[in-house]
């Protein structure tokens, strides 16, 4: 079975200061051998732990390094981009949001069993024919 890990899992996994930390390791530290994770969530990783978690830019690259590497990295095609976006912009998701619908592009694209996020929420609203999927632990 095929696990992806969307960029909050991530964070919340990496940062014990995270007040998600105690939900978010376990499941990663079960699944990390058997993931797949979006190319581009390795950025915004780092973006928001160098960033608002005020980590060191060698601490997160460091961990991203070590725990990233055992995980399938998925990464859209130009035309799935697009399409994506058009998708997006049909069902009126505007801002930031297009992220979660990018990492949901790629989830499908890796065709992922199960979809670990602390935004099920959002991802249920985005991705409705993935419901069964998405898990929050």
């Amino acid at each position: 079975m095929k696990h992806f890990f969307d960029t909050s899992l991530l964070v919340a996994a990496f940062d014990d200061q995270d007040a998600q930390h105690e939900r978010a390791q376990p499941v990663f530290m079960r699944h990390a051998d058997a993931a797949a994770i979006a190319t581009h969530t390795i950025a915004e990783t780092f973006s928001i732990l160098t960033g608002r978690r005020g980590w060191r830019a060698s601490d997160a690259f460091q961990i991203l390094r070590t725990n990233t590497a055992p995980m399938q990295k998925i990464t859209l095609l130009p035309k799935d981009y697009l399409s994506t976006v058009e998708d997006a912009e049909g069902q009126g998701i505007r801002g930031g949001a297009i992220y979660d619908v990018l990492i949901l592009a790629c989830a499908r694209k890796a065709k992922a069993a199960r979809i670990w996020t602390l935004n099920a929420h959002h991802f249920h609203l985005f991705a409705p024919d993935l419901r069964e999927r998405i898990r929050q632990p």
